[in-house]
């Protein structure tokens, strides 16, 4: 019996695979990767799956094609210069909000912000770092929280303010959910909502993003103030 074809397993072994998204993975493979393992994370925008390539591992994360997801996201697509030629159609949105993800990560990474590293981009699917051990994704930091806060608070509070200075970008959703902690390393992830100084909810964003962070450590007996002060000299 002829073997079958790759995506054709993918949708047998995970069964909640649409066609956009088996054609994203089938348009990846084998360049980017030439197994897809399991999932390791899920969220009410995409989930992530461990895949390989070789012996490396790599992360694919794989947007919704979905209504709600399209409605929830569009206010980040709007007032962002590198897609304002995005129609406002579900399709679109979400084809638009994984390469936006992809941009968002080479800025940070350009600017000296941890982050995954960005690998390839297809449609509704986002191949990256994967950052774990073996086959276990480090624990995100409100399950494993630092054992040394005053070092994570300066590394955190810097990338704040290099996001912002250097790559143009505010995060948008920066709290202890998406930062993992890898061995005692904070790596930021799920960056796609990021904006650019430029967008019209930037402002608020930066704020937002300062709060909960400087909340944060301060509830770790950590925080020195000065992200808070850095804030008021931006929005001077």
């Amino acid at each position: 019996m002829a073997r079958r074809r790759p995506r054709e397993e993918w949708k047998v072994e995970q069964g909640v695979f649409d066609n956009t998204t088996l054609d994203a993975l089938y348009k990846l493979y084998p360049k980017y990767f030439d197994r897809l393992r399991f999932v390791i994370s899920t969220g009410k925008e995409a989930d992530v799956y461990l895949a390989e390539r070789g012996e490396e591992r790599v992360a694919i994360k794989l947007y919704r094609m979905v209504a709600r997801s399209y409605r929830d996201i569009y206010k980040y697509i709007q007032g962002d210069p590198r897609f304002e030629h995005v129609r406002n159609r579900m399709r679109d949105v979400i084809f638009a909000w994984a390469k936006k993800e992809y941009k968002n990560l080479e800025r940070a990474m350009q600017a000296g912000v941890r982050v995954p590293k960005p690998i390839a981009v297809e449609k509704n699917a986002l191949v990256m770092e994967f950052i774990g051990e073996d086959d276990m994704p480090a624990t995100t930091a409100n399950k494993l929280p630092p054992k040394d806060p005053a070092t994570w608070r300066r590394k955190i509070y810097k990338w704040v303010q290099d996001l912002w200075d250097k790559a143009n970008l505010v995060h948008g959703d920066l709290n202890k959910f998406n930062i993992m902690n890898f061995n005692e390393e904070p790596v930021i992830i799920d960056i796609s909502q990021a904006v650019l100084k430029e967008h019209p909810l930037s402002l608020e964003l930066l704020k937002r993003d300062v709060t909960i962070i400087s909340n944060w450590f301060k509830k770790m007996g950590a925080d020195d103030g000065s992200l808070i002060k850095w804030l008021k000299g931006v929005i001077k």
